[in-house]
């Protein structure tokens, strides 16, 4: 384990907001500060302790290495997202799962300008929750359209599947 600093929000700011789009004329891009905690953390790639989506609310599996088109968003949706889907399905013993986005994290602008609601994005630098339970019901409808009621109707979950990308023009000290 090392001892290392994350970001937490800092809960003095009222509103706290990052625009994925440009701000109204006079609103900064973001207001959030930072609120660093200093913490444990342990590389669990290594440590042969099993972790499981029921029992502890994530579970750390190797992916298979084949796919390497990640700058291709078309390549993307085409080929990784069954690949996605099959895996899912296999480590979670379910057979419905629908793939609703994916992100490529390059390092930010100075202006922050290149941080877009699209599948371009920058790293986030703080501890966060991906979803409220508004803006899952928001992305639901966006991704799945007519079909988001059969989703919406029963219990879901969000699966996150993240993998590095190892290239000069894609690093970012979060890989």
């Amino acid at each position: 384990p090392v001892r290392t600093s994350l970001n937490y929000l800092d809960r003095s700011i009222p509103d706290p907001a990052i625009y994925y789009v440009d701000p109204p004329a006079g609103v900064p891009v973001s207001n959030i500060r930072h609120d660093p905690r200093e913490v444990e953390i342990a590389d669990i790639r290594e440590g042969g302790q099993a972790f499981s989506v029921d029992d502890d609310g994530f579970a750390f599996v190797k992916l298979p290495v084949g796919f390497d088109g990640f700058a291709d968003d078309d390549r993307v949706r085409r080929d990784h997202y069954p690949e996605m889907v099959a895996l899912c399905e296999r480590l979670l013993g379910r057979n419905v799962t629908a793939v609703l986005d994916h992100a490529m994290r390059l390092p930010a602008a100075p202006d922050m300008r290149n941080r877009k609601s699209g599948t371009l994005r920058h790293p986030f630098h703080s501890t966060h929750c991906d979803y409220t339970p508004r803006s899952a019901d928001r992305q639901v409808r966006r991704a799945m359209g007519d079909e988001a009621g059969r989703w919406l109707d029963r219990p879901y979950a969000f699966i996150n599947f993240w993998r590095p990308i190892r290239s000069e023009e894609h690093m970012s000290e979060l890989q």
